[in-house]
């Protein structure tokens, strides 16, 4: 799962296009094949993209066709946003998913649901294409990633002048 700081993505919505990527990771029931888990956020978009790339050069095979599942989850690991594919991966291939999710929905309309604790949760299940696995032998990804913050304190002139809701620049 990828852990997404609220402020980062609201933050995203507001520059050119924001890559976030999750570290590589290697699965090895997929015969040691290299992944990555990336999300775009554009301020031209109104949807959040969101793709599973396989690594470059990894000591699986040329070609391997996988299930996938890329779902946005709730507090309580339901998912909230799911989308499934079946894609045959070459090295350096990526399955995109260009409307994901509708950037109002994650940020506004269903913020409370699937940005918990100001933190979105990428999920990405994925297992070999026709095989019929267990579901203990499916395959599961997840990083955190963050932003720096920094907090500071300052005294505000005539605070009791302000009117509530209102806004003043300095």
């Amino acid at each position: 799962m990828l852990h997404i700081l609220q402020s980062h993505l609201l933050d995203s919505c507001k520059r050119p296009p924001e890559i976030l990527s999750s570290p590589p990771f290697y699965v090895n029931s997929l015969q040691n094949t290299g992944w990555s888990v990336i999300l775009v956020i554009s301020k031209k978009s109104e949807h959040i993209t969101c793709s599973l790339s396989r690594i470059i050069k990894d000591s699986g095979p040329k070609n391997i066709d996988v299930d996938l599942e890329i779902a946005f989850l709730a507090a309580d690991n339901s998912p909230m946003v799911r989308k499934t594919r079946r894609y045959l991966f070459d090295h350096n291939e990526a399955c995109v998913f260009e409307s994901f999710a509708k950037k109002t929905d994650v940020l506004v309309g269903r913020k409370c649901d699937i940005l918990h604790n100001e933190c979105l949760r990428v999920r990405c299940r994925m297992w070999k294409a026709a095989d019929m696995l267990p579901r203990s032998v499916l395959c599961f990804a997840h990083t955190d990633l963050g932003t720096e913050s920094e907090v500071f304190y300052w005294a505000i002139d005539r605070f009791s002048l302000l009117k509530r809701g209102g806004r003043s620049f300095v």
